[in-house]
């Protein structure tokens, strides 16, 4: 753990001293040496953002979400960004399950939330679409918008559920 400390504070300092090529080359050799330094990930993938390397800060952030043993607001946001990154680039396979892992640390925001949804709608796991669409009405503050996720709920719950009585009730939702 220590040393974890004094790698870190020697990169940011090298970064300070405008060697942020040095500054990185540490802490990814500290990231492949210990498979468990969070801090390593989670400013590789600061500093990958502000150089705008995206796909590096998407990995960088899907590295720490990976870490096993973390609490759930250890592994959620960096879950979370390696969700929105991934998604963003058009690998919703990858993002998908990160978007999962965030939601199921309570890490939820519309972004995530539909990044989630989009995965499981492609893997046809309609009961997860209906629990994610739910979600999202809580992040909702437009009325069209909420209008139109009750509709999809209604829809999701009556076509692909099969659950007449449940699509009823969304429906009921639109007008409240």
């Amino acid at each position: 753990a220590a040393r974890r400390v004094v790698v870190l504070e020697r990169a940011r300092l090298l970064a300070d001293l405008d060697d942020k090529a040095g500054a990185i080359a540490l802490l990814e050799a500290q990231a492949v040496a210990d498979d468990i330094d969070l801090g390593a990930r989670l400013q590789l993938a600061a500093w990958y953002l502000a150089d705008r390397r995206i796909l590096d800060a998407a990995l960088a952030f899907e590295s720490a979400a990976r870490i096993p043993g973390l609490p759930p607001m250890g592994f959620g946001p960096p879950a979370r960004e390696a969700a929105s990154l991934l998604a963003a680039l058009g690998d919703l396979e990858r993002a998908g399950p990160l978007a999962d892992m965030a939601c199921a640390a309570g890490v939820t925001d519309l972004e995530v939330l539909s990044v989630a949804e989009a995965w499981h709608r492609a893997h046809e796991n309609w009961t997860a679409v209906d629990e994610l669409l739910g979600k999202e009405l809580f992040h909702v503050k437009d009325p069209r918008r909420e209008a139109h996720l009750w509709m999809e709920r209604a829809s999701v719950r009556r076509d692909r559920l099969g659950d007449e009585q449940g699509a009823k009730k969304a429906l009921q939702g639109v007008l409240e």
